[in-house]
């Protein structure tokens, strides 16, 4: 991948330049602190949007060059988007997705020649990993293979049952797997995760003790292990294991970086600051590693450094989460002596910050928040948390508030979201509502939304309601507008429409205040418009969430005068 990223013209501003000195330098955090810097200043700069993608593919880290991605294509020219789907081509591509890859290069294959692409060359490679050759190919099923997938099944069983707290299931499950089966040692942990949660620790312990055997850099296994053994109170081994993990060496930073967390998690600070050292030499971009290694120097009153790779993590990951611990390492470097002596070494805020951000949530969606009790940028990292982490409900109501406290800051953290690939598709549906429902969204505008990996560019059409049309419609038209844009979005116009015409008959046929429930008018407006000719009636139903029954009685009076 050496060499793929763009390079900005010369005349250019100096920090382009500059940036591109970086990159040629290596120092790609520099680079990326500059070029985020004026993405977030010049949110129409489609260059550096470019700019950034590319080096993030050049590093790796392919979910971050999507989302760039995405960006770019939402705020580029026509003439442009070639560049975006080769982009999002390549890096699906990188990601092992080739249906999403193939998608991608047949969009930018569509729009016919229009010059070389930068990842024309990694087309060139889709192209060769998914062609067949003419040999007829037959599956042939063994009796070993078919032992296999019920091994393979059993032991995803178990996995899914222990999630669930469903313990005893679990270690049913994890029982059936045969000890010649390649899931055998994955299945021993589940069993051994069940009993322990079974308070069963030491029958555990027993079955661990079994895994370090088979494989004694399992470094999962070992934090189990420690774990039962420092819950049963014996000391003796949980020294006898620790020495054994201390053992554990591998080139493998997967194996390493779970042996770091396990030394962090048991109070082994230095130790855990020397198994970094090492996975820094092998991998120097290593982002986990980066994130985890800033907050033990910070604990040791190296603040300067923790500066320097926590920095790093937030850059190479966007997580929220290492801007918060950035911005008290910043502090402390300052001689802040109001920041706290030490962080927790895990990959969260503080329970005490995330029940304190859960509150502002919940203040700020029930409207109780007072005056100025939260600053805008507080709101605004509450939200990016949020979105990046937190639970759907929360999701919901700080959408709700953002949308309708009419704020710039806030409504283009929302539009980004709307192209926010790891956002749930429920939550984008939701977001695209409220935009419609509080005037973001107008009549003839367009509007960028990424649905399960998805780009494209809804136009949007509102009909202007009467004013004594009551608020529960508007926002049933706003609901309804929001799920028709994930399946409908070339059918937008029929339902601003169709909406227009149930509008005209229900104030002829009596008015509105018989019907209140938006999801009901939703579901109906979404009949009546007749955008629903391919779809089952009692999934649109589900679909809207809407009774039955009160939707075709909203519709039968809708139609009272024409069948009158």
């Amino acid at each position: 991948m050496s060499g793929k990223i763009l390079k900005f013209k010369k005349d250019d501003k100096s920090k382009y330049e500059r940036a591109n000195r970086r990159c040629d330098d290596g120092d790609y955090v520099g680079a990326l602190s500059s070029l985020l810097y004026t993405a977030e200043s010049e949110p129409k700069n489609t260059d550096v949007l470019c700019h950034i993608a590319d080096i993030y593919t050049e590093l790796g880290l392919y979910e971050n060059a999507v989302i760039f991605w995405f960006r770019f294509l939402s705020k580029c020219r026509k003439t442009d988007v070639i560049d975006g789907y080769n982009g999002l081509g390549a890096n699906f591509f990188f990601l092992d997705n080739l249906e999403l890859a193939g998608f991608y290069f047949n969009k930018q294959l569509a729009l016919g020649d229009y010059g070389e692409c930068v990842y024309d060359d990694i087309l060139d490679e889709y192209v060769d990993a998914v062609s067949t050759d003419d040999k007829p190919r037959f599956n042939v099923i063994s009796a070993e293979s078919e032992r296999e997938e019920i091994d393979e099944n059993n032991y995803r069983a178990a996995v899914e049952e222990n999630k669930r707290e469903d313990y005893i299931s679990a270690v049913a499950s994890a029982e059936k797997v045969s000890d010649k089966s390649e899931f055998y040692e994955k299945a021993l942990y589940e069993k051994a995760y069940g009993l322990f949660c079974l308070d069963r620790e030491y029958d555990a312990c027993e079955i661990l003790e079994k895994c370090v055997s088979i494989d004694k850099n399992d470094v999962n296994a070992y934090n189990l292990l420690l774990g039962c053994y420092a819950q049963a109170g014996d000391e003796e081994k949980v020294e006898k294991y620790f020495e054994k993990l201390l053992e554990v060496d591998s080139d493998s930073t997967e194996i390493l970086n779970r042996k770091m967390s396990v030394l962090c998690d048991f109070g082994y600070p230095e130790e855990a600051l020397a198994v970094s050292d090492k996975i820094m030499r092998i991998a120097p971009d290593d982002t986990n590693c980066s994130y985890l290694r800033g907050l033990l120097l910070y604990n040791l009153n190296r603040y300067d450094k923790a500066v320097i790779y926590l920095k790093k993590a937030y850059i190479y990951s966007l997580n929220p989460v290492a801007l918060y611990y950035l911005r008290i390492a910043e502090r402390a470097c300052d001689g802040d002596q109001s920041v706290p002596k030490r962080l927790p070494l895990i990959f969260d805020l503080q329970k005490t910050e995330i029940d304190r951000r859960l509150e502002a949530i919940k203040k700020l969606f029930g409207g109780t928040a007072e005056k100025g009790e939260y600053s805008e940028s507080y709101i605004k990292e509450t939200a990016e948390w949020c979105f990046v982490g937190g639970n759907q409900t929360a999701q919901m109501a700080i959408a709700v508030y953002a949308a309708r406290a009419k704020n710039k800051t806030l409504i283009g953290l929302l539009r980004n979201q709307l192209i926010n690939p790891a956002l749930s598709d429920d939550v984008k549906i939701r977001i695209f509502s409220l935009l419609v429902e509080t005037g973001e969204i107008t009549d003839h505008s367009e509007v960028s939304v990424v649905y399960s990996n998805i780009f494209k560019k809804i136009k949007t059409f509102v009909p202007t309601f009467g004013p004594d049309v009551p608020i529960a419609f508007r926002q049933a038209y706003a609901y309804a507008a929001g799920r028709v844009s994930i399946y409908f979005d070339k059918e937008m116009k029929q339902l601003a429409v169709g909406v227009t015409e149930m509008e005209s008959a229900m104030r002829k046929n009596g008015g509105f205040s018989d019907f209140t429930d938006l999801r009901v008018i939703a579901c109906a407006m979404f009949i009546c418009s007749g955008i629903n000719r391919h779809a089952d009636v009692d999934t649109i139903y589900n679909f809207f969430d809407a009774e039955k029954e009160e939707v075709a009685r909203l519709i039968a009076y809708a139609k009272k005068k024409e069948n009158d």
